[in-house]
């Protein structure tokens, strides 16, 4: 039986719930053919859908190849080259990734591995970038690992523990492995660190934050504090990048670090005399957290967008949300762990943010969104979402982020939903906007979808501050459970769900009831308005409490 013979048939099976029958009727014609990108592609659709995961994750790595081969020969790649010259092709891997096609720049990279000084000097780092945002977490981790392996370059460890965030069982992973890079990191820790004065409850408390720039999505929670801080009793201080770019408030300090070792930049944070210091950014790319295993200050502070342990024996405390310290949470940190309150950081919406009615009303079907990075759509997530298309059968799913402009990718996700019965073309893909049309896709979804067990933090509280419903499972884990905290302290309780049936069926009535599709989305912005999200002076207030009460317990 020919292709064309086949896939119908084998749509309709994938459709109807019958990924065995489908697999019977591909497994032979990919044996033989083993160039066919769709071939491969509905092959490793019905190998997951049977859960042969192993068998299904080579059909799809046959398929990722032959299709980003296509993709380079499409834009005049010499594929000849990529495949013998490694030089070249981590060349044709940078162009590709630079205009984020994850999967293709990874096919590109992976062929660069052939040489091993190219691998070593820059090729796994690529491949193991590109891997990672194409969400192929285990593959990623293993080039990371490599390359450490390979170049005993410290920075890589980062990538590593970063990558975790996002695999199977990450949590003890990454607690596991950012204690022994906390071990490594003990030999730059001075032996008797010495400080400032202690604070004695009189003088200005001098608090520093560090992180790459406050300029990015981290002004959203951040803005809040430093144009809240009591002047009169704070001293603040910044450590970015590069100072010139940041738009801080002139009552704080604002220092280049850039271009300092972390010897210097330690150095600097002791001439400075803090007395609190606070690393904002954690193990995400661009951190800082060598200078904090020098203890330039007598208290240090992980806090907001790294909420696992830092591995670091000389970070004194890590800040969680009351929600989120529940009992699996202190054995997986090094640091001692402070309820902050209700909420983990303030969020000030976008000055261009606006609300608009569930687009459903006019076009008569649902749309779901979901606007988080490809990393975090798990294979629990997926299952979790198709149940919710399969309860509204006429719904859409709209996937947007910079990586979905990548054609493997695309075809990747859908695949991996039609492993559940649900068809290709119900899931679209829009990459990076900006302004007007960032804010019109706001517009064009019913429902924020919020993945598991990794949920979304910044595009959580996007989608609240437009009006847009987020549905959430809550979480089994203090990690999982960031949107129990945001929709818990908005009083949206009801958009939080158990398990995927109760949220299956709450859908399902919705899709039957525009009207109180309409209620519910006209109740999403006054309940954050209304929420201690938008407290910026009592948080801040709050965080002045803490750092007083740590730094008093020094003195």
């Amino acid at each position: 039986m020919s292709a064309e013979d086949v896939f119908p048939r084998a749509m309709d099976l994938l459709l109807a719930g019958e990924p065995a029958a489908a697999e019977a009727l591909l497994a032979p014609l990919a044996a033989r053919n083993g160039d066919d990108v769709q071939v491969h592609y509905f092959h490793a659709a019905a190998l997951l859908g049977i859960g042969e995961e192993a068998r299904a994750r080579q059909a799809f790595e046959t398929a990722w190849m032959n299709h980003a081969f296509t993709v380079m020969g499409e834009n005049e790649i010499a594929l000849d080259r990529v495949a013998r010259d490694a030089a070249y092709a981590l060349e044709v891997g940078r162009l590709f990734y630079g205009e984020d096609y994850v999967g293709v720049a990874a096919a590109a990279c992976g062929c660069a591995l052939n040489d091993a000084t190219v691998a070593a000097n820059e090729g796994l780092f690529v491949y193991g970038q590109s891997l990672h945002h194409a969400g192929r977490i285990e593959a990623a981790l293993g080039a990371f690992d490599k390359a450490l392996a390979l170049t005993g370059a410290s920075y890589l460890s980062g990538f590593v523990l970063y990558s975790l965030m996002f695999a199977k069982d990450g949590l003890n992973r990454q607690a596991e492995t950012a204690r022994r890079w906390g071990e490594v990191m003990r030999k730059v820790a001075p032996a008797a660190p010495t400080f400032p004065p202690a604070w004695d409850g009189q003088r200005k408390l001098r608090v520093g934050y560090v992180a790459p720039s406050f300029a990015n999505q981290l002004r959203h929670f951040t803005g809040p504090l430093f144009d809240n801080h009591d002047a009169d009793r704070f001293e603040v201080f910044a450590y970015v990048d590069h100072a010139e770019a940041e738009a801080l408030p002139a009552q704080v300090t604002v220092r280049s670090c850039k271009a300092l070792t972390y010897d210097a930049h330690a150095d600097l944070i002791r001439a400075d005399a803090i007395d609190v210091l606070v690393d904002v950014w954690g193990h995400a790319s661009g951190n800082r957290l060598a200078v904090f295993a020098r203890q330039p200050a007598p208290v240090q502070v992980a806090w907001l967008n790294w909420i696992q342990t830092t591995g670091l024996e000389t970070m004194d405390y890590s800040m969680l949300g009351s929600q989120m310290l529940t009992a699996d949470a202190p054995p997986l940190f090094v640091e001692t762990l402070y309820d902050i309150g209700p909420i983990l950081a303030p969020f000030r919406p976008t000055p261009t943010a606006k609300t608009s009615p569930s687009p459903a009303i006019a076009n008569g079907f649902l749309t779901f969104g979901s606007f988080n990075h490809p990393a975090k759509l798990s294979d629990e997530t997926i299952a979790g979402w198709a149940r919710l298309l399969h309860a509204s059968p006429t719904a859409k799913l709209l996937c947007k982020y910079g990586y979905f402009v990548d054609p493997v990718l695309q075809t990747t996700t859908q695949c991996r939903f039609l492993a559940y019965g649900i068809a290709p073309q119900r899931i679209l893909f829009e990459g990076k906007t900006t302004g007007e049309e960032y804010e019109q896709a706001f517009a064009e979804i019913d429902f924020a979808l919020d993945p598991t067990p990794v949920g979304g933090g910044t595009t959580t509280m996007e989608a609240v501050s437009r009006g847009v419903p987020v549905l959430a499972i809550r979480g089994r884990d203090y990690y999982s459970r960031v949107a129990v905290e945001a929709l818990g302290a908005m009083g949206l309780d009801d958009l939080l769900f158990d398990d995927w049936s109760a949220m299956a069926e709450f859908v399902a009535r919705l899709d039957q009831d525009h009207d109180a599709l309409a209620v519910l989305r006209a109740r999403v912005r006054p309940a954050y308005d209304a929420s201690a999200y938008r407290d910026e002076a009592g948080f801040t207030r709050r965080m002045e409490a803490a750092f007083a009460e740590m730094a008093a317990k020094t003195a």
